[in-house]
C-alpha cells in the first residue's frame, strides 16, 4: 500500500505507524517498510522469478516441467499487466538463463496441477505448490479469480525471496493463494499479504493490509508495480 509500483515479483512495505519515533524503531523491524526507524516504506525489492508448470501433456518423462514466464526486475509483469490473463506472448524466444520479462507459448498449452516459482536463479531456489484441481493451462489459473489456498508455503517464499530476517511481520499470511487482491491496494498473482506490525496480526481476508510478497505484485504505497519480489 505504501509502493509507488507493482512488480512482477517480490514483496511491498506498509506506509503507517502510530507509535512516536521511538517506540516506531522498536516496532519496525516486524513488517517489511523498516523505514530505518521512521516508518517510511524504504525496502521495495524487485527479485527476477522463473515460473514453471509440470505438464501433464504425455509423454511423462522425469522432470517434465515446462518454463511459462519469467518476471526480470522489472514493473513490466506486476498485477495489472494484461499478459497474465491472455494468450499474447512476450520476449518467447528469450533465453533460460537471461533475467528479462518472457512469457512462453507454454503458458497458453500446457495442462497442469503443480507450479513452481524460482528466485533468481532458473532452477534453483524454488518454491513449489500442488494444487487438487487440474488447470487446463497458466492462463486458465491466473484468469481464475482470487483462489485461496493455506497451503500456500510462506516459510519457503520467506526465504527464497530473501527479505532480512526480522524484517518482516512475523504472522500468519494474510489472503495466501493466487490473483489474491488484498485491502489498500497489495496483491499478488501468487505470494500472499501481510499487516502493518503497529496493528499486530491481522490475518482474516477482510483485514486491512500494507504489504505483498510475491511474483505479480502491486503495493499501495508503491510507485510502480513488480514482476517479482516484495513492495514496499
Amino acid at each position: 500500500q505504501s509502493t509507488d509500483t507493482e512488480l512482477g515479483g517480490g514483496w511491498t512495505a506498509c506506509r503507517r505507524c502510530k507509535w512516536s519515533s521511538a517506540s516506531c524503531f522498536r516496532h519496525s523491524l516486524m513488517y517489511f517498510a523498516s523505514g530505518k526507524g521512521t516508518c517510511s516504506a524504504n525496502s521495495k525489492t524487485f527479485k527476477s522469478v522463473w515460473l514453471w508448470v509440470y505438464s501433464l501433456n504425455p509423454p511423462p518423462p522425469k522432470g517434465n516441467w515446462k518454463l511459462a514466464l519469467k518476471v526480470g526486475k522489472t514493473a513490466t509483469l506486476g498485477f495489472s499487466n494484461a499478459l497474465w490473463t491472455n494468450s499474447d506472448l512476450l520476449n518467447a524466444g528469450s533465453a533460460l538463463a537471461k533475467e528479462e520479462d518472457a512469457k512462453y507459448s507454454a503458458f497458453n498449452t500446457e495442462p497442469f496441477k503443480r507450479v513452481r516459482m524460482c528466485v533468481g536463479s532458473p532452477e534453483s531456489n524454488c518454491v513449489e505448490h500442488v494444487f487438487s484441481k487440474k488447470y487446463d493451462n497458466a492462463k486458465a489459473l491466473f484468469s481464475a479469480g482470487y483462489i485461496r489456498d493455506e497451503t500456500v508455503k510462506r516459510d519457503e517464499i520467506l526465504s527464497n525471496f530473501g527479505p532480512a530476517k526480522d524484517s518482516y511481520q512475523d504472522c500468519p499470511m494474510q489472503r495466501p493463494g493466487f490473483n489474491i487482491e488484498c485491502n489498500d491496494g497489495n496483491k499478488a498473482r501468487w505470494g500472499f499479504c501481510l499487516n502493518c506490525a503497529s496493528q499486530g496480526c491481522q490475518n482474516d481476508d477482510g483485514n486491512d493490509a500494507d504489504a505483498a510478497i510475491g511474483i505479480g505484485i502491486a503495493g499501495q504505497s508503491t510507485d510502480t508495480e513488480l514482476g517479482g519480489g516484495w513492495t514496499a
